[in-house]
């Protein structure tokens, strides 16, 4: 009978716990690739197994230019991107 209680009581205070902390806001961005560059890479596709040719696109988030330090990492437009500050003594060669 005690263990049943015990049982009540922790889903009680589960519930309880989470109807009354607070939430935390994150926002996240938007990318569009809609601007093409004049540059290709031509290589073997981890993806898809074979050689082919990638366009690259310019990255603009909520209408900024920003970079992408993570290679091979596939990306498309589209919401749901939480943009980072960069912090490295090297940021400025990227720019």
């Amino acid at each position: 009978m005690k263990l049943k209680w015990f049982n009540v009581l922790m889903v009680l205070m589960t519930l309880l716990g989470t109807f009354f902390t607070s939430t935390v806001s994150v926002k996240a961005s938007s990318l569009s690739l809609n601007e093409m560059t004049s540059y290709s890479y031509t290589g073997h596709s981890p993806n898809v197994g074979y050689v082919m040719t990638h366009q690259i696109y310019v990255l603009k988030m909520d209408g900024k230019k920003v970079f992408c330090i993570q290679s091979g990492i596939p990306t498309s437009s589209g919401e749901g991107y939480i943009p980072e500050i960069y912090i490295s003594s090297k940021k400025e060669k990227l720019s």
